[in-house]
């Protein structure tokens, strides 16, 4: 009797699955195919890997303008804080300044045993560093608020039903955190704040294209000065500006540059000339104010203005008396090892010693 091979696909195993039919893709074709990657729980490796290495991380400034914090450093500072409060905050507020102060305090003291606040802290201009820590933070609240909101859009194109949507939540947000923020996008309210708000942002001129980095930032990473970080967050991919107005102002900004330098400098790096003017030298904030005019809250070309009241109002009063720096000899013989702090302190010293003076020949007067 002759052998009779089994009817299959013709292959060797037996047990493996036949192919597809006529049109259809086998099994094995279907095991090729890879599978589609979602978004996973976010993860700062920078920062874990410099606290692995070297602690705590120092913060550096923008110590010239905004007091924000700048550079690498910072970048991980705002990943951390955008990450904490994605696993940890509702985002139901219209801003971070509505957060309560127990939630502000726990990511707080989630940061600092990742960052080396005390180090802020003994700073003599910790007021301005603490008003530009706020802002990152008021920042991230902004931006993580509105990648909740593209999600909400994007559920409510698949999904018909909004208690589907409100037992739905992105990747690292829990579901009561998920449903508060659903409840404040839905409310009358808030759309129509939005609305208002959309219709602002069609009325500027144009945007930065410099990227999510500040103008600070971006001008500590590449060690260039503000003329250049604004030329880079105006201009193209291919190095044109983006419309004929940026172009315009960027001239201007150039022009004015270079009256200043040639006032105040004593000699011309080309003529070896002496410069006609002795005007006192203005700040790169004053020239972009000069060209640009001035803009409440925001220093032109260089990011928002420090603020001092949101540092202090942020913060419990527990919390203040337990982060207030101690006063010791340490702390005394580093402060007078600081240029800066030696400079205001002969300032004040000069200041008073012209009001005595001042006093003096008022008593003589009166004699």
């Amino acid at each position: 009797m002759a052998d009779v091979m089994p009817h299959g696909h013709g292959g060797d195993g037996a047990d493996e699955p036949p192919p597809g039919g006529f049109g259809r893709r086998g099994h094995h074709e279907e095991d090729l195919v890879p599978k589609k990657k979602t978004r996973g729980k976010a993860k700062n490796k920078k920062l874990l890997q410099a606290n692995k290495t070297g602690g705590l991380v120092s913060i550096p400034f923008d110590r010239l303008a905004t007091y924000t914090p700048v550079g690498e450093p910072c970048d991980m500072f705002s990943r951390e804080v955008g990450i904490y409060m994605w696993g940890n905050m509702a985002f139901d507020k219209y801003s971070y300044a509505q957060v309560s102060a127990a939630e502000k305090n726990a990511m707080e003291q989630h940061l600092r045993r990742r960052f080396n606040f005390e180090e802020i802290e003994r700073d003599c201009e910790r007021n301005q560093l603490k008003g530009g820590i706020q802002s990152v933070y008021m920042k991230r609240y902004r931006d993580r608020k509105s990648m909740a909101k593209r999600e909400f859009i994007d559920l409510g194109k698949r999904h018909d039903n909004l208690e589907t949507i409100r037992d739905t939540p992105p990747t690292g947000m829990g579901v009561e955190n998920w449903r508060k923020t659903i409840d404040l996008f839905s409310d009358p309210k808030y759309i129509k704040r939005c609305e208002v708000n959309k219709k602002n942002r069609e009325k500027q001129q144009f945007a930065n294209r410099g990227g999510s980095a500040s103008y600070s930032s971006w001008s500590f990473k590449k060690n260039v000065e503000a003329l250049d970080t604004y030329a880079h967050a105006h201009t193209l991919p291919d190095g044109t500006f983006a419309s004929p107005l940026e172009e315009e102002n960027f001239n201007l900004l150039k022009e004015e540059f270079e009256r200043q330098r040639t006032q105040n400098n004593p000699f011309l790096e080309d003529e070896g000339e002496l410069g006609e003017s002795s005007a006192p030298a203005i700040s790169n904030v004053q020239v972009f104010e000069k060209v640009l005019g001035a803009r409440r809250g925001i220093y032109r070309g260089h990011g928002r203005k420090p603020s001092l009241s949101s540092a202090s109002s942020d913060v419990s009063p527990h919390e203040k008396e337990k982060t207030r720096p101690q006063f010791s000899e340490e702390y005394f013989d580093e402060l007078f090892e600081d240029p800066r702090f030696m400079e205001r302190l002969y300032q004040a010293m000069d200041k008073k010693r012209s009001r005595k003076d001042n006093k003096n020949d008022t008593d003589e007067e009166g004699e």
